[in-house]
């Protein structure tokens, strides 16, 4: 369960930019809190899917650091390749986007994604991001770190 969040936190933490409209790499933090799951157990693999709030906060290449909240919902997919697919959908008065992540079925390798401008200063804008996972001591919380890229 906390591998989905995991992928929440980095898509969140790669949204933040600065309001230039140029490419622009980043580097984030991110917090990803809980929500409701469903999981069964299938050949002794967890099958199900998770929804979470996370909180990220980035900073760009000017020093400027945003904070961004974003609603996501992560699935296991029948994948050999992957054990978690995340979106998450941000938005604010400036703008919205939305991240697409898959982390490997070694989560140490990290997990990577996709950035998609929905509106606002993200319009047409896509990019890439790359993030790792650490679980929060409170059992709870997962804490996510990264880099990002917006083209």
């Amino acid at each position: 369960m906390h591998h989905a969040w995991k992928i929440v936190v980095v898509l969140l933490a790669l949204t933040t930019t600065s309001p230039s409209l140029a490419a622009e790499d980043f580097t984030f933090t991110a917090i990803g809190t809980d929500g409701g799951s469903a999981w069964i157990k299938i050949d002794g693999r967890n099958i199900g899917a998770t929804s979470s709030t996370v909180t990220s906060t980035s900073k760009g290449p000017d020093g400027k650091t945003e904070t961004w909240t974003g609603h996501c919902q992560s699935w296991t997919p029948d994948s050999p390749t992957y054990s978690f697919e995340t979106v998450c959908n941000y938005t604010k008065d400036e703008g919205a986007y939305s991240t697409i992540s898959w982390c490997p079925k070694d989560m140490t390798k990290g997990c990577s994604g996709k950035l998609v401008g929905v509106s606002g200063r993200f319009k047409d804008m896509t990019g890439t991001f790359s993030v790792g996972t650490k679980a929060g001591a409170d059992g709870t919380t997962d804490n996510y770190s990264g880099t990002g890229h917006w083209n």
